[in-house]
């Protein structure tokens, strides 16, 4: 750590602090975040000594590492904004959750999970997947006799585990992308483990739908 860069450190810890105060307490939108992190790069750079020069070649090189990361994030989001523009992700959670009817205890509980997985490969987004699907999954679990606590929970399993594999997940994509690590080199080293995570994520659903975990 030359004095150089522990003044440049000193700054971006500074300006990382203002970005979370304000973000707190000073109600920061996306736009005042991004003017936040444009300034810091500056600030940062001329604390490290460089000249605007640099630091706009700095800045530029730092943008065409995450150019890629972002072209992506654009198309993934352009074929969910078709296929929700079309409609037919509409049809097929209906048709998922028709599956689910019928169905109670444990095997429900089960097929809520697979269900919220599936659903997830297609809607990415925690929070708009359940505005889409809650006013289903809900009613349908208090058919089958689910507790709600126990339908939430095979939901958010479902939502969260599947991020870290699905290649509509723009964030994983854009990491994959900007560490040079191919999906399909990704998908050998984690689909095992995934297996894994899920078997265990199917069986602690069961586990809960037994004992009437919840509801709270």
């Amino acid at each position: 750590m030359s004095p150089a860069l522990k003044r440049a450190a000193i700054v971006f810890l500074g300006m990382f602090a203002f970005l979370i105060y304000g973000s707190i307490n000073l109600g920061f939108s996306f736009s005042q975040m991004s003017a936040t992190f444009i300034a810091m790069a500056i600030f940062v750079g001329l604390a490290y000594g460089a000249g605007p020069n640099r630091i706009c070649h700095m800045f530029s090189r730092g943008m065409s590492e995450m150019m890629i990361a972002a072209m992506v994030i654009f198309f993934a989001r352009s074929i969910l904004f078709v296929m929700d523009e079309s409609q037919v992700i509409d049809t097929v959670i209906n048709y998922l959750a028709g599956l689910i009817g019928g169905v109670s205890g444990q095997a429900g509980a089960t097929l809520i999970l697979l269900v919220q997985t599936t659903i997830n490969f297609l809607i990415p987004s925690g929070s708009g997947q359940a505005a889409i699907t809650m006013p289903i999954i809900i009613p349908l679990s208090d058919i089958m006799e689910v507790n709600r606590q126990v339908a939430i929970l095979a939901s958010q399993l479902g939502d969260g585990m599947s991020n870290f594999i699905f290649p509509t997940n723009g964030a994983l994509i854009a990491i994959l992308s900007v560490a040079g690590i191919p999906y399909l080199k990704w998908l050998r080293f984690f689909g095992p483990l995934y297996l894994i995570l899920f078997s265990t994520a199917i069986t602690l659903v069961s586990i809960a739908s037994m004992i009437g975990y919840g509801p709270f």
